[in-house]
């Protein structure tokens, strides 16, 4: 034990708490990571809260990593349904990982030195093979202008320069806020 103003001398903020983690061979996030808060730290360095150590970790690489959410939900995902075979006997700890993991994602490389170290370098990322899903785009939507009363027939082309977000006036307005709409929509969708 040592005394209040003691640990003082040696811990002055989060960035100290952390390095302090670091030295004492816990494998923490990065310190600008989200996960990486004062209350994480604390209960890690208590082990209320599970991460491996530094000499428990299975290295492995990943080439080409998917998105820093589809590794999130995979590792919640892969800790939930291995409880027994993660880490420590103390699955309260693990169970308190998983609760900071799932209120704030962690950076990259520590989520994929945990899913490494869970999998012991057998997970599907790990793959030589293995490339992330594309990004999902969104549909291009191409709008359409009414041509009955053919007023847009055998126009010549206009030799003018396009003015931005002119070509939108050429709708009525009901339609321009329906075609706003869909845009919006296919956005969502894309997410």
């Amino acid at each position: 034990m040592i005394s209040l103003s003691d640990a003082k001398e040696y811990i002055h903020g989060i960035e100290d708490y952390y390095e302090a983690c670091v030295r004492n061979k816990f494998r923490v996030p990065k310190r600008k990571s989200k996960l990486c808060t004062l209350l994480f730290l604390q209960e890690v360095r208590s082990r209320v809260c599970w991460v491996p150590m530094v000499g428990d970790i299975y290295p492995n690489s990943c080439a080409t990593p998917p998105t820093v959410h589809a590794i999130q939900n995979e590792l919640v995902a892969a800790i939930e349904a291995n409880y027994d075979n993660v880490g420590p006997d103390d699955i309260s700890a693990i169970r308190r990982f998983v609760w900071h993991l799932k209120q704030r994602p962690a950076d990259k490389d520590f989520m994929l030195d945990v899913l490494s170290t869970i999998f012991k370098g057998q997970h599907h990322y790990f793959a030589k093979d293995y490339r992330p899903p594309p990004k999902r785009t969104a549909k291009t939507f191409v709008p359409m202008v009414s041509n009955h009363d053919g007023f847009f027939t055998n126009l010549p082309p206009s030799k003018r320069k396009s003015k931005a977000n002119y070509h939108y006036r050429l709708l009525p307005v009901d339609e321009m806020q329906q075609l706003k709409h869909q845009q919006l929509q296919l956005r969502i969708q894309a997410l």
